[in-house]
């Protein structure tokens, strides 16, 4: 299957891709097919690889010592994933497992950086600008969960997980404008 850039740009970048910038991705953007309970993401993997699902779902789950697995989060169509390791380019720390039969695209950290060398650094800006609008939706919807328990202790602020995304991202972005 080829990539589709109309519905890349569209639905997860927030426009529509220039011929160069489809032409830039082709050679970069990976398409993984996965059946229904294919692990996509195990805990341990290396990082430094963006995810998008372009068809299907999946969950996530992670394992404490002495508990079973928990699903903490649930992955839809046009979502992003491992976003956290991309930026950090440290190993997973959760499986992305799928529910239903999944079409996944991939970049490469590497491949990202790159693109601002290409001439295209707005195109690392809008996949910057969607991993945080993910990480935004995150934080607001933690935020809504964890409220009751700030309050029990004491605690208005924003959770410290919360400012290192920020930071983290914040420092991606910095990172490509600064070497475009």
């Amino acid at each position: 299957m080829a990539i589709d850039f109309a519905w890349l740009g569209n639905k997860v970048l927030g426009r529509e891709l220039t011929e160069p910038e489809c032409g830039l991705l082709a050679s970069m953007v990976n398409e993984t097919a996965y059946a229904s309970g294919d692990t996509i993401i195990s805990t341990g993997q290396d990082g430094g690889v963006l995810h998008i699902m372009r068809s299907g779902n999946a969950k996530v789950e992670v394992y404490k010592e002495g508990e079973e697995r928990v699903t903490v989060a649930d992955i839809d169509e046009e979502s992003i994933f491992g976003e956290l390791t991309f930026l950090n380019n440290n190993p997973a720390t959760a499986d992305v497992i799928a529910t239903q039969d999944c079409v996944v695209y991939k970049l490469s950290r590497q491949d990202l950086a790159s693109v601002t060398t290409a001439g295209q650094p707005q195109l690392a800006y809008l996949f910057f600008s969607a991993i945080m609008e993910r990480q935004t939706g995150v934080i607001l919807e933690q935020r809504v969960t964890l409220a009751p328990e700030l309050r029990n202790q004491n605690n208005q602020g924003m959770p410290v997980f919360a400012k290192i995304v920020i930071a983290a991202v914040l420092l991606g972005i910095v990172y490509i404008i600064a070497t475009s």
